[in-house]
């Protein structure tokens, strides 16, 4: 099943000037799409396809037997706001 799933990645983009912050992501819209900030850099990313959703179901039954039915922590499918750093 895995050797049949393609990653594609797309070119990289020029830098600006000033890094954006969290709180410029605050300042971003409520409209509904994905808005993230990778090392600076404002992205909106598309919904994702049918063969990446079904993998990532799959991958999530095998974490949530593996990791939560354990005890060991908490596994989420859906994606989740994470703030790593300033």
């Amino acid at each position: 099943m895995l050797a049949n799933m393609v990653v594609t990645t797309t070119r990289p983009r020029p830098r600006r000037a000033r890094q954006l912050t969290f709180a410029d992501w605050l300042r971003l819209p409520a409209d509904g799409r994905r808005h993230e900030l990778l090392e600076g850099e404002h992205v909106v990313t598309p919904a994702a396809k049918d063969d990446h959703q079904w993998f990532c179901s799959l991958l999530g039954a095998r974490l949530i037997r593996a990791i939560y039915d354990a005890g060991r922590g908490k596994v989420w499918i859906a994606p989740v706001g994470v703030r790593l750093g300033p």
